[in-house]
């Protein structure tokens, strides 16, 4: 009522004032009491009346709700406290009556300010409204400026509060004596306590409230000088944190106790440093802090199983709070901890053990007088001075031993299908000040005391201020020590994947090892064909095919051709199967002389195997004279059979040059062949070479240590599920792939190719161990063995490397295995199968991608780079040898004729013979097939490198989604400018479809454009890069002078645009030229020239070409900025009758596509009338594509120039060997002109990328970016231009290729044969077409659109030569001319000079019908299709008579034998001649 009535007196004075709301209504009547009790205190003299007021002020300010929102009713309600404490002298304080109404009332008005405000702010920060036109960063910003405001209001308040409490204070204690009884005043959660004491009996002096204490240092620590008589001490506790909320780590989650001692001057003492410290009990207060609790489980056979929890502290003002209580009767935990690392049975801190017994037994405990408190174990950790990490170990330690548990059975196995389990507890405790300066709680100075607890925090510091306590509850650190079998319960596919792999590495060793032990080490038999006692001697080496049924049982034969002589027909009579599939033989024979320089080898059988045993595919052969040691070799690679190939049984290959040694053709299916088994890390565990000093078991080891590595590097790049969008998944068994699995999989094989590279290098390179002297006596020739002196050095790495890679292996398998089971841990069943899928899809990349790969590149380096270490390679011999003798040595010391020995000597020598005759044609078979290899490699590289072309392209053009950005640019900022016709159009455009398409005010549904639209242009996809510009090119006044006769109808002209006549300067708004050049450097004129912005190209518009000079300026960054200046523009005359263009620049941005577009709108004012428009769009790419695709892409471009430089080499080596033969050749200018598009690409590609980099730059730095990107756009569009024209011309290229093609030679011989009329034809065609062009210019050109100007008549008449063409349009604009000119156009040109052409061409077909190709291309043709057939098994043997003949011998010759005499030799060998 009194509060009312104070109201009532000043009613009247916002009488007029209606609230609008009852809030509204409350805050008038709290405002205009505030201001009454104000105004009333300035004018009060006696002490009841401010009594009263006090009072009164207390109870407006707890009744008044809105107070907390008006920061004006805080600051009011304040000043009137100030107020009342500084009349507090007219009162008797020393009465208690007075100070518990009077300071009652002032303490509960701050209490209720302070609880207020912190309310208020967190209301604020709990309520804050989403608004969708304000972006997440802007909300941040704001968010964070309220809050700092929210935090300045809050210290204002907190300051005034305490200076309203320290007038209460000085006023209490200025009556008080020392010794006197403190005062103490508690009022909604604010308590003081005021007394004062001598200042010599101040030391360990203890001051409390009723939960917080203050306990003084010693007295020499306090005052160590003189201390003063007497001392005021000011206690203040808040229940409640009445600071802001700090800026740092720390925050006051308790009760905040403050400390001040005073002299007689009221200054506070300052304290710092002390020697001794200040003892500090700080209360929870109504923070209602909980410790966090976590339950761990043991397994129930689990005795001795422990469990780590790891405890982070800072510094010393730090500890934890730890409680471990069993959840488990009769059974012991043991409890220890230790700083620095884990605690064992000899190294801790601290331990202790806990348990819980039965109730019985707790009885019998405690009548035996143990009354100790087991049933939790308690720890409180302090910090260091340094940060500190801190472990606590629970140890299972077994049953409890008290009262006989453990000689009970039942009790015994209580527990055998359980889980053992405790509680644990823990919370951080923090002892903190509040630091005016940093506006932050602050541990510095302050130790915490080890009998703090959750509802007190005992603190030790030393200095005085605002004291409160921190209580954290951070979750319990990950820690692999605290791991238990329950933890590897949901990553069985991480365990079984690495027992599995290492299960099949241990079988595939055992096998392996069983194998090569039981396995007879591969003998190459070496055979003697004579006795070797002629005086020169041969080594003839046979490799056989690796083809199905490529081995043979026929008896086989050979001769071999020197240019001296001959060896004649050996027949390689054994009982041995030595001609098998992938074998080596070698045969030993003599001969009486030398045969000179080898040139043919003829090898034959006799088709007498047996079903598919009766073929033989012979690979290569090497022939080496024993006598100088030369070596011959020769390519075969044909199949000597009836029923395969050519059907022919006897061949003769002749001797590789140097030049087929060389060649592709051969050089790589061979080193293909050896690489697969030697390089390909898991197939050549299986089909290794016998010869090879890397075995098997180190071929495992390699692949056991990539399984390992491919797992861990799967790991790593396994990104979490919530990272990864998955859009669709392929599920095969228990495996689940996505794009991202299988690109994961990529990656890890390619990462982990590198380490197993270097292993498998130790492994390949390293000398076996020599042991004991490995010289050996030649059994086939009889050689003695060769000298230590002459045996060559050993190369290669030392033996002790094989141990280095056995080691490095034993690392990464062990790292490996160990790292992916503790890496696993986290991630659970779901996250453990996408690893497994990733895991699985690497080993399949390396193994059928990645090691192919290798094996394939480094053929294709070895064949074309290391020629002759391949060619040696090929023919070296593998293995060891076995002698094996000839029957035939044997025979010539038995007596008696063998005639089926005769027969088929006989026989071989007729196939000898038929074979010579066809030694030409072997020959030419030889260099068809390897022409055919060249071709082939060649028109394979060469498409390889056309493909690489064409990627480089594409990844530049970006050709599809270029194409719709160009069109979506073009469709929302460009449409409507036919609509254009006059100036008034003109700023109507710029006004309504420019402006609304750069700066859109409005969004789809006419609202206000939310946070994520602003910033886009109308197509809500791209953003302007930089406002748009607008140039105006000019002519100069006064250039055009209108003839004196046309005077009377106009005394004005203006001249066409050109760069004689365009405008420069500067001037003022309103085009009024400046003259004083001082003007323009002391203030900026209104419109000045700018020179070009385009150094490459110009701009080309329909009437003429712009070099993008003139007048230019910036139509601002926001809407309202660009209307502004669109509005001055229009005001002022920016357009008049001397503007000849106005040319609108914009660059956009699309972030979806990271294309940049350009755009050009050119409007053309002519001196003749009306606007003419044009718009220019291009769509590029600043910079690389980002990610891994975008270094795949330069990785082609590096591979691109070294192929280019390496070709470049080649042809100049050509050139040079053909002098200025080379350049009659068209396909070598063809290929000079590639040359210099290519390297023109390149310089455009890195001028490209300069300007790139500026531009980058200039946005990065804030400055002018249009002056390199305006060049930009040019090179990059001239950069694509050229890259079209390599394309094109690399693509024709393709053509001389495939020369050989008879289709493709008749259509070159068509155009050869109509070259001379055809061109005579072009020239009258192009005299025709040119008169009528010029005639259509002419008659039509100022009236009809398709002939205003030479180039659009040239192409109208060429549309309607082809059959379209607007009739309608020439007649209705001249109806005598229109149809002349249309049909004599359509009867001399299309009628007359069409069908000359047809009949030009007509003429030229039937040479080409009777063309033959040249007997060269058609034999190759031939092997191409050969050699295609038999690859699919469709070329079939052709038909010989010397089947027929073959067989009439086989029958007639063994009965002849048998008839005749042995003796009579002579008739049988006339016989077998007959036959």
């Amino acid at each position: 009522m009194l509060a009312q009535d104070y109201v009532d007196i000043d009613g009247g004075i916002d009488e007029l004032e209606k609230p609008k709301s009852v809030a509204e209504e409350n805050s008038q009547v709290c405002r205009k009491a505030l201001k009454r009790l104000g105004s009333e205190t300035g004018r009060t003299q006696t002490p009841d009346h401010l009594q009263i007021i006090s009072e009164l002020t207390s109870l407006v300010i707890a009744s008044c709700p809105n107070i907390p929102q008006e920061n004006a009713l805080k600051n009011t309600a304040l000043d009137v406290l100030k107020s009342i404490t500084s009349k507090l002298g007219k009162l008797d304080m020393s009465n208690p009556l007075t100070v518990e109404s009077v300071g009652g009332s002032l303490v509960e008005s701050v209490a209720n300010l302070l609880n207020a405000s912190e309310e208020a702010s967190e209301g604020d920060a709990g309520n804050s409204v989403q608004d969708d036109h304000i972006s997440p960063e802007e909300r941040a910003e704001k968010a964070k400026e309220e809050e700092e405001e929210q935090r300045t209001e809050r210290q204002e308040v907190v300051q005034k509060s305490r200076q309203v409490l320290d007038s209460l204070f000085n006023a209490i204690t200025d009556p008080m004596r020392p010794g006197d009884a403190p005062v103490t005043i508690s009022r909604a959660g604010v308590t003081m306590r005021a007394q004062k004491i001598f200042g010599s009996k101040s030391g360990n002096q203890v001051v409390q409230t009723e939960d917080g204490v203050f306990q003084l240092p010693s007295q020499t620590a306090l005052f160590p000088e003189h201390p003063p008589h007497n001392v005021t001490v000011m206690f203040i506790e808040y229940q409640e944190n009445p600071f802001p909320r700090g800026r740092g780590y720390y925050q006051a989650r308790s009760s905040v106790i403050e400390l001040t001692l005073r002299r007689k001057n009221y200054k506070p003492l300052v304290f710092s440093n002390l020697t001794d410290d200040f003892k500090i009990t700080i209360p929870a207060g109504k923070s209602r802090n909980k410790p966090t609790t976590k339950t761990i489980t043991f397994p129930a056979s689990g005795n001795e199983t422990s469990s780590y929890h790891l405890l982070n502290l800072n510094n010393t003002a730090e500890g934890w709070l730890v409680t471990i209580t069993p959840l488990n009767t009769s059974v012991v935990y043991g409890v220890s901890g230790r700083y620095g690392g884990r605690p064992d049975d000899q190294n801790y801190d601290v331990s202790m053990e806990t348990y819980v017994l039965p109730e019985e037994c707790s009885l019998m405990e405690t009548l035996s007088g143990d009354d100790t408190d087991r049933t939790e174990a308690k720890l409180f950790i302090k910090g260091k001075a340094d940060p500190v990490d801190y472990h606590v170990k629970v140890k299972v330690l077994g049953p409890a031993t008290k009262c006989d548990i453990s000689d009970r059975p039942e009790e015994r196995n209580v527990h055998t299908n359980d889980l053992y389990a405790y509680k644990i507890q823990w919370a951080r405790l923090s002892c903190v000040f509040w630091s005016e300066t940093q506006r932050a709680w602050k541990p510095d100075g302050c130790t915490i005391d080890d009998k703090s607890t959750i509802a007190s925090t005992i603190c030790h510091c030393n200095h005085l201020t605002a004291f409160g306590s921190d209580f954290a509850t951070p979750p319990d650190t990950v820690n692999f020590g605290a791991l238990m079998l329950s933890d590897l319960r949901d990553n069985g596919a991480v365990l079984t994947t690495i027992f599995v792999v290492f299960c099949l590495f241990l079988l595939t060793l055992v096998i392996t090892k069983i194998f090569d032990l039981r396995r007879k080490k591969k003998k190459n038999p070496s055979i003697k064909l004579d006795d070797m006692q002629s005086g020169f001697r041969y080594r003839l080496h046979l490799w056989t095919g690796t083809a199905k049924h490529a081995g043979t049982e026929s008896n086989v034969a050979f001769n071999l051709c020197g240019d001296v002589a001959t060896s004649g027909v050996r027949v390689v009579s054994i009982t041995e199967k030595v001609f098998i599939q992938g074998s080596q033989v070698t045969l030993n024979f003599s001969t009486a002389e030398q045969l000179g320089n080898v040139e043919l080898l003829q090898l034959m059988h006799d088709n007498s195997g047996e079903g598919g045993r009766a073929s033989w595919h012979v690979d290569r052969a090497a022939v080496q004279d024993l006598t100088t040691h030369k070596m011959s070799y020769f390519f075969c690679g044909e199949w000597l059979a009836a029923d395969r190939g050519d059907g022919q049984i006897a061949k003769t290959f002749p001797v590789a040059t140097e030049q087929d040694l060389r060649s592709f053709g051969f050089l790589f299916p061979a080193s293909l062949r050896s690489n697969m088994a030697e390089e390909h890390l898991f197939l050549s565990v299986a089909v290794m070479p016998e010869e090879s000093t890397f075995t098997r078991s180190e071929r495992i080891g390699c692949c056991l240590s990539f399984l390992t590595l491919s797992m861990v590097s799967s790991a790593m790049w396994l990104n979490d599920e919530e990272e990864t969008q998955i859009v669709q998944a392929v599920s095969f068994g228990p495996f689940s792939f996505t794009l991202n699995t299988v690109y994961t999989g990529f990656m890890t094989g390619i990462i982990c190719l590198p380490a197993i590279i270097v292993i498998v290098l130790l492994f390949q390179f390293s000398r076996p161990s020599n042991k004991g002297d490995r010289r050996v006596r030649d059994v086939e020739t009889g050689d003695p063995a060769e000298a230590p002196a002459q045996q060559k050095p050993a190369k290669g790495l030392p033996h002790w490397c094989k141990y280095v890679a056995w080691v490095l292996v034993v690392l990464s398998v062990v790292g490996s295995a160990i790292f992916i089971v503790l890496y696993s841990l986290e991630w659970g069943k779901e996250k453990s199968e996408w690893w497994l899928s990733s895991f699985f899809i690497s080993f399949l990349a390396d193994m059928i991608l990645l090691q192919p790969a290798k094996v394939v590149l480094l053929a294709i380096i070895f064949s074309s780079i290391f020629k002759s270490h391949t060619a040696k390679k090929m023919f070296e011999n593998e293995g060891d040898t076995v002698s094996i003798g000839d029957s035939t040595v044997t025979s010539q010391k038995r007596e008696g004729f063998d005639g089926g020995r005769f027969r088929i000597k006989k026989k071989m020598e007729r196939l000898s013979q038929m074979s010579l005759a066809n030694v030409k044609e072997a020959r030419r078979k030889r260099d068809r097939d390897r022409k055919i290899g060249d071709v082939l490699w060649v028109i394979v590289r060469f498409s390889v490198f056309l493909l690489l072309i064409i990627t480089i392209t594409n990844a530049h053009q970006n050709t599809t989604p270029a194409f719709h950005q160009t069109q979506s640019a073009a469709n929302s900022f460009v449409s409507h400018t036919d609509a254009v016709t006059d100036p008034l159009t003109f700023w109507a455009w710029l006004e309504e479809v420019a402006l609304q398409s750069f700066y859109p005010e409005n969004s789809y549904n006419d609202d206000k454009p939310r946070w994520w639209e602003q910033g886009f242009t109308a197509d809500m996809q791209s953003v302007l890069v930089s406002p748009p510009s607008l140039i105006q090119a000019r002519v100069k006044q006064g250039l055009c002078t209108v003839p004196a006769a046309m005077l009377n109808f106009s005394d004005k002209c203006s001249e066409a645009y050109d760069e004689k006549t365009k405008e420069t300067g500067a001037f003022e708004r309103g085009w009024k030229r400046v003259t004083n050049m001082s003007e323009v450097a002391s203030e900026a004129p209104g419109w000045s020239h700018r020179l070009s912005g385009y150094a490459i190209k110009p701009v080309f518009g329909l009437k003429s070409h712009y070099w993008g000079d003139g007048f230019s300026l910036q139509l601002g960054k926001s809407a309202d900025e660009m209307r502004s200046i669109l509005a001055e523009l229009n005001t002022h005359g920016w357009i008049d009758g001397q503007t000849r263009a106005v040319i609108l620049e914009v660059l956009l941005y699309n972030g979806n596509l990271d294309l940049f577009t350009s755009l050009t709108v050119m409007f053309e004012f002519s001196e003749i009338s009306g606007v003419f428009s044009h718009r220019h769009l291009h769509t590029f790419r600043l910079r690389q594509q980002p990610g891994t695709i975008g270094y795949i892409y330069v990785l082609l471009e590096i591979i691109y120039i070294i192929i280019l430089l390496y070709s470049l080499w080649k042809e100049a080596k050509t050139a040079r060997a053909a002098g200025w033969a080379y350049l009659k050749e068209p396909w070598n200018v063809v290929e000079i002109v590639n040359f210099i598009l290519a390297f023109t690409v390149i310089a455009l590609y890195g001028s490209n990328r300069g300007y790139s980099s500026m531009a980058l730059a200039a946005v990065h730095q804030g400055k002018d970016q249009l002056q390199y990107i305006k060049s930009l756009v040019d090179i990059n569009l001239m950069y694509g231009w050229f890259l079209s024209f390599l394309v094109f011309l690399n693509m024709m290229k393709m053509l001389r290729l495939l020369r050989f093609d008879p289709f493709l030679a008749k259509l070159m011989s068509v155009f050869r044969g109509m070259a001379v009329e055809f061109s005579a034809f072009i020239l009258y065609f192009f005299l025709f077409f040119s008169g009528f062009a010029m005639s259509g210019f002419l008659m039509f050109g100022t009236t009809v659109t398709a002939y205003r100007a030479v180039s659009l008549s040239y192409s109208t008449l060429f549309q309607m030569s082809l059959g379209l063409f607007d009739y309608r349009e020439l007649f209705d604009e001249n109806p005598f001319l229109g149809p002349i000119f249309f049909l004599t156009f359509m009867c001399l040109v299309y009628l007359v000079l069409m069908n000359i052409a047809v009949a030009i061409i007509n003429s030229a077909l039937p040479d080409v019908r009777n063309h033959d190709m040249p007997e060269e291309d058609r034999y190759f043709l031939q092997g191409l299709w050969e050699r295609f057939t038999s690859l699919f098994g469709l070329h079939q043997a052709q038909l010989t008579g010397w089947r027929i003949r073959n067989s009439l011998q086989n029958q007639i010759l063994p009965r002849l034998s048998g008839m005749f005499p042995v003796w009579n030799l002579a008739l049988l060998e006339v016989t077998y001649q007959i036959l």
